[in-house]
């Protein structure tokens, strides 16, 4: 049974992520665990990785209006110098937000934001 926990954070320093991401996330919900197994296997890809073991899980938007949203699950990393072919990045910028902590997993996801 997996075991989920939420509280609401305060990022004091910005954080960048490195991974896959899937464009139109909000009409393709059903897709996002596969995101999560398209990037398992290319984490060792991904230079400069703060933390492999743990992964970020993020929503974000394209345009100012709302729509379009992509969701990204990646890794944080040191810099962002060199993105590997087919990933992206988002920076998360220091502020508040809802950490939504994977403790316990029935699959192979160790633990995630």
């Amino acid at each position: 049974m997996d075991q989920i926990e939420h509280e609401i954070v305060n990022i004091d320093n910005k954080k960048m992520i490195v991974g896959v991401e899937l464009a139109n996330a909000e009409k393709m919900a059903g897709h996002i665990l596969y995101m999560w197994v398209k990037l398992c296997p290319q984490l060792g890809k991904i230079k400069g990785a703060i933390d492999p073991s743990t992964l970020y899980g993020i929503w974000h938007q394209v345009d100012e209006n709302g729509d379009h949203r992509k969701y990204l699950v990646g890794a944080e990393v040191n810099n962002i110098d060199s993105i590997p072919d087919g990933m992206q990045s988002v920076i998360i910028s220091s502020g508040k937000y809802v950490k939504t902590t994977v403790i316990e997993h029935s699959g192979w996801i160790p633990k995630g934001w």
